[in-house]
């Protein structure tokens, strides 16, 4: 039975409505997030540069909500889950919603559901996208060269490997099921 259309990337903005306030103790947050920012600032480059298609705005969608994922990954991990003002900054920007500062996060079961399955689709939708592009690389080779490697051992081989159907110089792989 097919899942329910959910919003996912609106639940993993709510994730932010989940904070409580920060206890007395906590003055300042932690003394990483200059680095850290410049290593998420290169990783957003990279998947800028390496997921995104113009004009695409389902792959839009989804950098941005992984773009906010990362930012919630860096407070998670960083500075222990703490909100700072810092960070409140960079969620403002990529959310282009108010964000309070300080707060620390208290995510729902259902926010982590939520989370995994965001991260589920994603990685399958990358997956297609590698295993699709990789057949069209070894589609050419072969047309190229046919005498180099047998088109459907190589689309068997792919097939099994990404777990779905790929097609090289029209040879159909099969998935064997389990």
């Amino acid at each position: 039975m097919p899942r329910p259309p959910i919003d996912l990337s609106r639940k993993i903005k709510d994730i932010l409505g989940y904070v409580d306030p920060l206890p007395p103790e906590a003055c300042a947050p932690f003394g990483h997030y200059e680095r850290s920012m410049s290593d998420n600032w290169n990783l957003l480059q990279y998947l800028e540069r390496s997921l995104m298609q113009p004009n695409l705005k389902e792959d839009r969608t989804r950098f941005e909500t992984l773009s906010i994922l990362w930012q919630l990954r860096h407070t998670a991990v960083h500075n222990v889950g703490v909100l700072t003002q810092s960070d409140a900054v960079k969620l403002r920007l990529l959310l282009r919603e108010p964000v309070e500062a300080p707060r620390i996060l208290a995510p729902t079961r259902d926010d982590i559901r939520y989370l995994k399955r965001f991260l589920d689709e994603i990685a399958d939708y990358c997956n297609r996208r590698i295993g699709y592009r990789l057949a069209e690389l070894i589609t050419s080779i072969h047309q190229a060269t046919p005498v180099l490697f047998d088109a459907q051992q190589k689309a068997d081989e792919l097939s099994s490997l990404f777990a779905f159907p790929v097609t090289i110089n029209n040879q159909t792989g099969s998935v064997a099921t389990v």
